[in-house]
């Protein structure tokens, strides 16, 4: 009797396992289709099929958008069952998911996703392009089939095109304003994108597209033939490779990344150091030299309050509103600094009141163009030598893709079975070159530049204002002399990135120093008395804005594997 039981235990166990076992899906086939308008947005359409064996409750889509794009009208749809829909959003992209009522088993359905973005056609001066993944790496199973249309406003003709990688595509045909492209047998983990390079009169104007004020078509047709020409890195021996991706980083720091000399010591500065705008502080002082961020633009608002171009007030804990109240009739404010007053004139239109809210979704919009202008403002050649950053970046971009693409290569091509004794060897030097690599594009690019005497000079002292700034024993020892100075110190102190702690000291301090009716006339007196107003109804508010619709990244050229979307998607 026993052991019938246990025979029977076991056969349970076998025939529960096998069914476990028996439960898998495939993609058969998957349809992607781009239509691009000449207002630069992309219309977006998904069909994905799955194949199911067993039963299945829900399949997941989840696309990956570079910063600088935007996606609006997403809407999902199956085909072959009945199901419902939910969709969430991330600064990442988006996902989706359709949940099926009551299970689907044994069937083959379509899982419809269509979408529009905004920001991913890049107009430079001597070419447009469109570079996306039109399948990502996130994918747990196999494309066994993939066809992808690229429907574009003007004749194909004028087009042409780079894929990375090309094993994959099976056929390539064009009529009028079509491109197909065919592809197969694309691995799970693995990703396919097209760069498809257009006229820039196509784009004249168009105001969803990206701008950018420069040539890229020798860099785009250098990255793309690098990329070719990758093959013959890897008869490089293993070895070669680790000392390349240690010595060549060391070196270019040793020959251009050493600080000069400069006679100063000083270990505070009380006074403010130069009278530059705030943005052009924050452009030399934070993130990437000359490149402004988003505290730049923070510290130009306030300087415009400070100099009563406009006002703010609030409202309870959480809403700032801003007014306009006069044009700079003299002249006396930068370029970058009216084009912020000129966006807040306009959109406070008839002497109404802005929430910060909406003046930040707006201004995210021109924000690249606002950065474009504080750097070209900037003679960084008086501050910086870049010449070892950009050596140590093309570095970087070049092993890391070298590595990326010699790694693809020896784990799934037949390099193994070739080469056995060298797989190991090989495998850890592109390791090494890809961890280089990447570091060095992650590295502060003050690590291998180099600053000016005058710009060591410039930027020690900054250091030294926004050290005393935060220590607020020395701001209790040394205070500033007049509530209008406590304004330009706010100011600098938003450019510098140290905003939150010196509102913080003022709390403590002005009381002491000034009367109350002193103070209620700052017109940044919604700050002393609110210091969390700063940080969650402006800061939180535009940064927010900028990095889920504008940044830098999306303003270049593009990597391999750089392409806008991708992602991936699953069934369970």
């Amino acid at each position: 009797m026993r052991f019938r039981q246990v025979v029977l235990s076991v056969l349970i166990v076998v025939l529960f396992s096998s069914v476990v076992y028996a439960k898998s899906y495939t993609l058969p086939y998957a349809n992607v289709s781009y239509t691009v308008n000449r207002d630069g947005s992309v219309s977006v359409m998904e069909k994905v099929d799955f194949a199911f064996r067993g039963t299945y409750h829900w399949v997941k889509r989840y696309v990956y958008l570079k910063n600088g794009t935007y996606v609006r009208d997403i809407r999902v749809g199956l085909i072959g069952g009945k199901a419902s829909f939910s969709l969430g959003r991330s600064r990442y992209g988006f996902h989706c998911k359709a949940i099926f009522n009551r299970g689907i088993s044994n069937k083959r359905v379509t899982f419809l996703i269509s979408y529009k973005l905004f920001g991913v056609v890049q107009v430079f001066r001597d070419v447009s392009q469109l570079y996306p993944k039109v399948w990502g790496e996130g994918w747990k199973k196999e494309l066994q089939k993939l066809d992808v249309e690229f429907h574009l406003p003007g004749d194909v003709d004028s087009v042409s095109y780079y894929m990375h990688p090309s094993v994959y595509l099976k056929k390539v045909a064009k009529k009028d304003r079509t491109f197909l492209f065919a592809f197969s047998e694309i691995p799970a983990g693995m990703f396919q994108e097209v760069r498809v390079l257009m006229p820039v009169s196509w784009f004249t104007g168009a105001k969803f597209a990206t701008h950018i004020n420069k040539s890229a078509l020798p860099q785009i047709r250098e990255k793309e033939q690098k990329y070719v020409s990758m093959g013959r890195f890897l008869s490089v021996a293993g070895w070669s490779l680790l000392l390349f991706a240690i010595f060549v980083p060391l070196l270019i720091y040793f020959v251009y990344g050493r600080e000069p000399k400069v006679d100063y010591k000083g270990i505070y500065e009380r006074e403010i150091p130069y009278n530059d705008p705030p943005a052009k502080v924050n452009a030399i002082m934070m993130g990437k030299v000359g490149v402004p961020t988003v505290e730049g633009v923070l510290a130009t608002v306030m300087e415009l309050v400070r100099q009563r171009f406009i006002s703010i007030r609030g409202e309870g804990e959480k809403d700032v509103y801003i007014s306009f109240l006069r044009d700079d009739t003299e002249g006396k404010l930068q370029a970058y600094e009216k084009i912020v007053l000129d966006k807040l004139r306009e959109m406070c239109e008839g002497g109404k009141e802005l929430l910060w809210k909406d003046f930040a979704s707006e201004f995210s919009v021109v924000f690249p163009v606002w950065k474009d202008m504080v750097s070209s403002s900037i003679d960084i050649k008086k501050f910086f030598y870049p010449t070892g950053n950009i050596l140590l970046k093309v570095f970087g971009i070049l092993s890391v893709v070298v590595a990326a693409a010699g790694l693809f290569y020896v784990y799934f091509s037949g390099f193994r079975a070739f080469y056995p004794s060298s797989f190991r060897t090989v495998a850890v030097g592109l390791g090494a070159l890809f961890v280089s690599g990447a570091v060095s594009l992650i590295l502060p690019d003050r690590v291998a530049g180099r600053w000016t005497r005058y710009g060591l000079v410039y930027y020690k002292k900054w250091q030294r204002f926004r050290a005393y700034l935060t220590d607020f024993s020395m701001l209790k020892e040394y205070p500033p002399e007049s509530i209008a100075i406590w304004e330009s110190y706010l100011v600098y102190a938003t450019a510098l990135g140290v905003a939150k702690e010196v509102i913080h000291h003022m709390k403590m301090i002005l009381p002491q120093q000034f009367s109350e009716e002193e103070i209620n006339t700052s017109p940044f007196y919604m700050w002393y008395m609110y210091p969390l107003l700063w940080d969650t109804g402006w800061h939180s508010t535009f940064a927010q804005n900028v990095g889920e619709i504008v940044d830098a990244s999306f303003s270049e050229i593009g990597d391999i594997g750089g392409g806008f979307g991708g992602g991936g998607g699953d069934a369970g």
